[in-house]
């Protein structure tokens, strides 16, 4: 039960840090 709540949690952290990055990429766009 653990293992899975860890990949759970990690695949979210990867997940939230690539919206960040695509976020600051448009916003230096602009």
């Amino acid at each position: 039960m653990i293992l899975p709540l860890l990949d759970k949690g990690e695949w979210s952290g990867y997940f939230f840090y690539y919206v960040i990055v695509h976020l600051v990429q448009i916003c230096t766009r602009f």
